[in-house]
């Protein structure tokens, strides 16, 4: 019974979505038809559908994403050993955690695009200048997140784990980790999404000649507009996935919280 009300449910969400794009559709098509906006800045959905179908051929397109991905991925692995790990010390370690406290909210206030220059003067054009701006970016967002996972477990637990006389490593590992796991994986499926939006901003800014935001950038400048658009909707796409990615792996990780 369970199983056929939660395929129910994914059906409605599905029917609903198509909808949802037929009505875009149909309104851009309207307003593409009646000229509502210049062509050149809204090309019709067959214009695009057509750029797409050009795109999905050339090898150039493939690569493109690739590089995206490649970057998004491996800042992304780097940001979550980092945030966990230094998230998990200054949540447990209370002591620590008060001199590192404003410096963290200073520089997570900080915005990216700002961090370029300096990673170009030290480290160069090249990846490594995109993937420290991004891993130090959502790296803090991943340590906030944490730290307030491991600072909202609660005491009683905590009392019942001293009064079963558990040591400071069974009490970290079996009670502080799974009860911060949630808060973790919510730092995570955030930080995921913004990973791609920074590494999009870093190949726009930062020399380069493969990924999703040289491409938009590239083809706005050509006026090639309805390929732009191709590679926006690409983005948008790959973003989704992403996080549905995040989503399953949460609902396995955290299977206990939605008994």
């Amino acid at each position: 019974m369970k199983e056929n009300g939660s395929s129910g449910y994914f059906k409605m969400k599905i029917n609903k979505a198509i909808i949802t794009l037929l009505v875009i559709f149909a309104i851009w098509s309207i307003i593409s038809l009646f000229q509502f906006l210049k062509p050149v800045f809204l090309p019709s959905p067959m214009e695009i559908v057509l750029s797409f179908m050009q795109l999905v051929k050339s090898q150039l397109f493939y690569k493109h994403i690739f590089y995206s991905l490649w970057r998004a991925f491996v800042s992304f692995i780097f940001a979550s050993i980092l945030g966990v790990s230094i998230g998990l010390l200054l949540g447990y370690f209370i002591g620590i955690k008060e001199y590192f406290e404003s410096l963290i909210d200073f520089l997570r206030t900080m915005p990216s695009p700002a961090l370029i220059p300096l990673s170009l003067v030290i480290f160069g054009i090249g990846d490594l200048a995109k993937i420290v701006v991004v891993t130090f970016s959502i790296s803090l967002i991943i340590i906030v997140n944490t730290i307030y996972g491991v600072q909202s477990v609660k005491k009683t637990r905590k009392n019942v784990f001293k009064s079963l006389r558990a040591n400071k490593a069974q009490t970290f590992t079996k009670l502080i980790v799974p009860e911060a796991m949630p808060h973790i994986i919510s730092g995570l499926r955030t930080s995921l999404s913004l990973t791609l939006i920074i590494v999009v901003v870093t190949e726009m800014l930062i020399g380069t000649h493969f990924g999703l935001g040289y491409a938009i950038q590239t083809e706005q400048l050509l006026y090639n507009i309805p390929e732009m658009y191709c590679y926006i909707i690409i983005l948008g796409i790959l973003g989704y996935l992403l996080n549905k990615l995040v989503l399953s792996f949460e609902k396995r990780i955290l299977f206990w919280t939605s008994e």
